[in-house]
């Protein structure tokens, strides 16, 4: 759900810094729009001056020239006709001349008065862009925050499972080497000392017997110091300090086959290297889970490790040949396959992929891919 939230801010943000890139935009083409306005203004300005100007001239021409005709007309005298027709038509181009100023004059005014409408309009949508703009960057700043504070909290959360998962696999393991112990040279330490108490009272009775037994606990004390031997070998190989993982996995897979008579076959594709010591525990210990439970569930008379190495993982593969079970329903409610979910949650805490494929009657394949870090 946190991951759906932050999916959809993250989409509402992209759409604000489009939206902001939008207005950025449309102020770049308000402000040429008002420089141009400006300027178309400012020579509308002039050529209104130039032509009042024209037309005040032009008005005092034509009163003169009125003026003339009329005195023309008030003589005594009979005008001679040539003067009087001229007179009337100055009067009349003077008066003709004027009316067309006078229109040209109308029509730049009004061209000024729509530019200086069309002026403030841009203006007031330069304002209004602005406005949105500082809206847009608040918000945007706003819900950047909002997202910051779920990364952090989803980070917070995942470190929480990631802890809560280490403490499980710790806990996991402390339990297998618990019960490891238990089942091996517990009981046999547990059996030798009964036996001692036993020979310890045979001892004034039947030495003969006493002899027997204690040849008896000596086979039984070295079966013990090997189980010993195996359990610190399982806790922390030898060999995978060492040698490196491929050898301490060859070593355990031969170990394996004499304890449980199981054959076993260990193969290797790509280029052996080493990793990093904390992956490489990881593998094995892997391994060795799938590997115990083969023995303890699968009833196969064959087990086969493959390791394959790529230039950025490491791909493991541990199949057996026995009676198999439902994968499927394993992982949604794991029951007593629930050493599978742990080792899930431990490849998938690498970052890695598992994979558990299972028939009936034909066995099972656990694969893990890790990345090689």
């Amino acid at each position: 759900m946190t991951n759906q939230l932050n999916e959809i801010l993250k989409e509402a943000l992209t759409a604000m810094e489009s939206g902001k890139e939008q207005l950025v935009y449309i102020d770049e083409l308000t402000g040429d729009s008002i420089q141009r306005l400006v300027k178309d203004l400012e020579q509308l300005q002039i050529d209104i001056a130039v032509l009042t100007n024209e037309a005040e001239d032009q008005q005092d021409h034509e009163q003169r020239v009125s003026q003339r005709l009329a005195t023309i007309k008030r003589q005594q005298k009979q005008p001679a006709e040539r003067e009087r027709v001229k007179a009337q038509a100055d009067a009349a181009a003077a008066q003709a001349k004027l009316q067309v100023l006078q229109a040209q004059k109308i029509h730049l005014c009004s061209q000024r008065d729509f530019l200086e409408r069309s002026l403030l309009q841009v203006k007031r949508i330069t304002t209004r862009t602005a406005r949105v703009h500082l809206q847009v960057n608040t918000a945007a700043d706003l819900l950047q925050s909002k997202i910051n504070e779920i990364v952090q909290a989803s980070v917070l959360d995942q470190h929480q499972d990631m802890a809560v998962r280490i403490i499980k696999a710790q806990e996991e393991e402390r339990l297998r080497v618990a019960r490891e112990i238990h089942d091996g040279p517990a009981q046999m330490i547990a059996n030798i000392i009964l036996r001692l108490e036993i020979l310890n009272k045979l001892f004034d009775v039947d030495i003969k017997q006493v002899k027997f037994e204690l040849r008896d606990l000596q086979n039984l004390v070295r079966l013990s110091f090997q189980d010993i031997r195996r359990s610190i070998f399982n806790l922390r190989p030898a060999a995978l300090e060492g040698l490196g993982l491929v050898p301490a996995v060859k070593k355990y897979v031969e170990n394996f086959q004499k304890t449980h008579g199981i054959v076993c076959e260990c193969q290797l594709e790509g280029e052996e290297k080493r990793l990093n010591s904390l992956l490489e525990i990881a593998v094995f210990r892997l391994i060795q889970e799938s590997m115990n439970n083969i023995a303890k569930h699968a009833n196969s008379k064959k087990a086969c490790v493959m390791m394959r190495f790529a230039e950025d993982c490491l791909t493991t593969q541990v199949q057996d040949f026995g009676k198999g079970f439902n994968a499927k329903n394993a992982l949604k409610s794991p029951g007593e396959h629930y050493g599978l979910v742990g080792m899930r949650e431990r490849v998938e805490l690498l970052r890695g992929q598992f994979s558990v494929q299972s028939s009936l009657s034909r066995g099972t394949c656990i694969e893990f891919t890790l990345p090689i870090f």
